[in-house]
């Protein structure tokens, strides 16, 4: 007669034990950080960034953008070294995902969804236009669950990119690169 209660609340114990608590709140900051190098010129790109996830889908994102020249003709004309803010709106759509398995007890999927970002590259140097661009990637990240706090908190996704610059000046012409994107999101536990 009281088996069933003590069974049914075993049941119940163990299935919130192993169970997803936390989930995510619209707030979120992010930080971007990489490095590029021109397909067509002999230059090289550092940047880093702050961003934010507006939507699943839609991520405006601003930075900073360095770029090295080493050819010597580009470097009269230009200068060694051209300074950017680069203010640009990342459009994600899903390509591809794994199917999801359980390693060590937890439940772990992969993602990779192609991006567009339009970006406004903001010449802090005199002699050089504002230049507008477009990069095109592929962003590969990693979801698991589990009870801990900082699955659902924090979010970490690679970026390998083409960018490819409208400009007259050639300063940003066509890049390969890659990215590393960290952001941070704000969680609640939502049994309490």
């Amino acid at each position: 007669m009281y088996r069933l209660p003590i069974w049914s609340i075993f049941v119940l114990l163990n299935f919130i034990s192993f169970s997803q608590i936390y989930n995510r709140t619209g707030k979120n900051i992010g930080l971007s950080i990489g490095a590029s190098s021109s397909v067509a010129c002999d230059q090289s790109n550092f940047h880093f960034g702050l961003q934010s996830h507006v939507s699943k889908y839609l991520i405006p994102e601003v930075g900073y953008r360095i770029t090295k020249q080493y050819s010597s003709s580009r470097i009269e004309n230009l200068g060694e070294y051209q300074n950017f803010i680069t203010p640009g709106v990342q459009i994600r759509t899903r390509f591809l995902s794994t199917p999801g398995r359980r390693v060590r007890g937890i439940c772990t999927k992969e993602f990779f969804d192609l991006a567009l970002t339009p970006e406004f590259n903001i010449s802090l140097s005199q002699p050089i236009e504002n230049v507008f661009s477009l990069r095109v990637g592929l962003c590969i990240y990693q979801m698991k669950s589990g009870m801990s706090k900082s699955r659902r908190a924090w979010s970490y996704k690679v970026e390998p990119y083409y960018r490819h610059g409208f400009s007259n000046q050639g300063i940003i012409n066509k890049e390969i690169g890659f990215s590393l994107k960290i952001t941070r999101f704000e969680v609640y536990n939502f049994l309490k």
